[in-house]
């Protein structure tokens, strides 16, 4: 049963890398591609209710099965394909800390120690729900004691000016995701209200003559 998991977890660990291998701009976007692979796979971790222990130790067990499973070209191309997805994820943090020198007035050093907080806090936070030993009460509490500790740590590294602009920023960003997750909605519902309605069923009349087979 392990192994079984163990194999499906490499699978989708090789779909989510190939499916970020994105293709030349003005290509057709192929279904199922994006984060959503990603989600997916944090979703099955959840799923299967998961220790930290054995993510990581599945984790060492996924690299294992690709090597037995894969080709050389094959690893070659995964290798690759990784490559890739770090060379964009740095260009992605590099705009995201261009962003945050240019909306916050700061420093390049504050920029980057900013940065490092964020990643820091978001990581423990996840780490935080995915201790199954504790109950809903307890996550709450050490999620707000994270929080707190996460905000001290901004007012040591920001100016009040400074801080006071993030929370704008935050709020902004946390408004535009309501947002843009409304109108998915609103969409979606839209495509359902045009789908063909399917006609109510007739009842027969108690006494009423069964029609003939066609």
């Amino acid at each position: 049963m392990k192994t079984i998991i163990t194999l499906c977890i490499a699978t989708l660990l090789i779909g989510q890398a190939v499916g970020q291998d994105r293709p030349a701009p003005g290509a057709p976007r192929p279904p199922h591609q994006g984060p959503n692979r990603k989600q997916g796979n944090e979703l099955l971790m959840q799923r299967l209710q998961l220790t930290p222990a054995q993510r990581d130790q599945l984790k060492k067990e996924q690299e294992q099965a690709l090597e037995k499973v894969l080709t050389p070209d094959q690893k070659k191309k995964l290798k690759e394909i990784r490559q890739q997805q770090q060379e964009r994820k740095n260009n992605m943090l590099g705009k995201q800390r261009q962003q945050l020198k240019e909306r916050l007035s700061l420093t390049d050093e504050q920029a980057t120690k900013l940065q490092d907080l964020q990643k820091n806090f978001m990581e423990s936070m996840k780490k935080n729900r995915q201790q199954l030993d504790q109950t809903i009460a307890q996550q709450r509490d050490r999620a707000h004691e994270m929080m707190e500790t996460h905000q001290q740590s901004l007012k040591k590294l920001l100016s009040a000016e400074q801080l006071e602009k993030y929370k704008t920023m935050m709020r902004d960003k946390m408004r535009g995701g309501m947002e843009q997750l409304r109108g998915g909605m609103e969409q979606f519902r839209g495509r359902r209200g045009n789908m063909p309605q399917r006609p109510p069923m007739r009842h027969q009349a108690a006494g009423e003559p069964i029609p003939d087979a066609l």
